[in-house]
């Protein structure tokens, strides 16, 4: 809900690209402790790549 008063973007600092990166890294770095991530699991990533090559190939 706007306030009325003047516009004001937020400051990006930050190339997104590079926070991103860093909590993909931080997802590998728990996963290589053997801690909690979001990291998908080779099956899954499988999964997915074979759904977009038969997508492609236009099977799907």
């Amino acid at each position: 809900m706007s306030g009325g008063s003047s516009f004001a973007p937020f400051a990006i600092d930050e190339d997104p690209r590079t926070s991103a990166l860093l909590r993909q890294l931080s997802e590998v770095d728990a996963w290589l402790k053997g801690q909690a991530h979001k990291l998908a699991t080779a099956e899954e990533a499988l999964a997915v790549q074979e759904l977009v090559e038969a997508m492609l190939a236009g099977q799907a």
